[in-house]
């Protein structure tokens, strides 16, 4: 049950302005201590890392390229710890930079491991989850990366409530938080097999049902040529023209090296020979391959035709995977008549339209859900709402 503390008092602290009276403010550096231990002797195995504000197991083959002895500087975690990334605060302002450990592990020393003392850290997970999500340690940063640690944190004063509290509020939290994400996992899926459905459609409208159609290189339907170098300081979140790399949209600049309608591909990267739309004024970089036609066809119809042929499959490096020009433009695909082309297209809008309109609707309520989620969790760690 849910209802409010009775009474509650003023703090001091600006993102704090009161707590339920019977609460006290302790410094954080009686809450936790910071994580000394190393992983001498390599006593421990188990890789861990901080992606999405959750400690997960790394990959053995993320760990390529790390000398064994290079684990012994890793820091040892228990269950129960809290790991915060306070590094690079200016610079990425998007990333989740606090995970709760549910296992044994290691994980790399530049991150700030918390040893919870006589507290249910649970409950502090939540609270600091609460001020990532605020954007609260974007203000602690200092130096030439922008970094903060554990120093800087002790310096802050935070809520205890009794401990009894602490864990009711983190056992309500984790039932519910549980509730949301598995409401929200149902939905994930969801817009997948709507993903799938569509690309099974479009797949279906692009195929050569009944084989009159001829089939053409691509060097002969475009000419192929990687975009420009721009400095990502000239790259802005906000801006007139839209920029390409090898993965869609990157941002925004004042400049603009091509006009029309376009089928960009990737060319470096993990997501090498995905296909991309552009129109209109844009700046294409480095890492996309520009395809610009040399005989008129369908745009949509050319895109969607070149995705289906997976071109990531030719990619020449494991280390850095990348595309060459002068393989992928020998590759021929179908080419239907343009009236053919055209037809083709018109039936791809209309099954994107009607598949992301309901993907928006599905991709909205998450939202929603994640919102709720977010203002539930805050006003618990907070005391402004009292679990019963």
């Amino acid at each position: 049950m849910i209802s409010s503390y009775p009474s509650y008092k003023p703090t001091p602290i600006p993102w704090l302005p009161q707590i339920p009276e019977h609460w006290v403010l302790i410094g954080f550096n009686f809450l936790f201590r910071d994580n000394k231990e190393k992983n001498k002797g390599m006593k421990e195995s188990l890789v861990l890392s901080l992606s999405y504000g959750n400690i997960i197991r790394k990959l053995k083959d993320e760990n390529f390229g790390l000398i064994p002895e290079s684990f012994e500087t890793y820091q040892v975690l228990n269950p129960g710890y809290i790991v915060m990334r306070l590094t690079d605060l200016q610079n990425d302002k998007r990333s989740l930079r606090v995970g709760y450990v549910k296992e044994r592990g290691i994980i790399t020393s530049a991150y700030t491991g918390l040893v919870p003392n006589n507290i249910d850290s649970r409950y502090y997970y939540y609270f600091l989850h609460y001020l990532d999500i605020k954007k609260h340690f974007y203000s602690l940063g200092g130096g030439v990366r922008q970094s903060s640690d554990y120093n800087e944190l002790k310096k802050d004063k935070f809520p205890l409530p009794p401990l009894p509290e602490q864990t009711a509020i983190a056992n309500y939290l984790d039932a519910k938080t549980d509730e949301i994400n598995t409401f929200i996992a149902k939905k994930e899926k969801l817009i997948a097999l709507l993903k799938e459905q569509k690309q099974a459609i479009i797949n279906e409208l692009l195929q050569d049902k009944e084989g009159q159609w001829e089939r053409r290189k691509l060097k002969f339907l475009v000419s192929m040529k990687s975009g420009s170098f721009i400095d990502s300081s000239q790259i802005n979140e906000t801006g007139v023209y839209k920029v390409f790399g090898g993965n869609n949209i990157r941002g925004y600049t004042n400049r603009f090296t091509h006009e029309g309608d376009f089928v960009l591909i990737g060319r470096q990267g993990a997501l090498c020979g995905n296909v991309n739309f552009a129109s209109g004024k844009f700046w294409p970089t480095e890492h996309a391959i520009v395809c610009t036609p040399v005989v008129k066809f369908n745009t949509i119809w050319f895109g969607h035709s070149v995705r289906l042929m997976n071109l990531g499959q030719y990619s020449q490096s494991a280390a850095q995977p990348g595309l060459s020009i002068g393989q992928i433009s020998g590759l021929s695909i179908i080419y239907p008549p343009i009236d053919a082309q055209n037809e083709i297209a018109a039936q791809i809008i209309d099954t994107e339209t009607r598949i992301d309109f309901a993907i928006n609707r599905v991709e909205k309520e998450i939202e929603l859900v994640k919102e709720l989620k977010q203002s539930l969790i805050a006003e618990v760690v907070t005391g402004k709402i009292k679990i019963t």
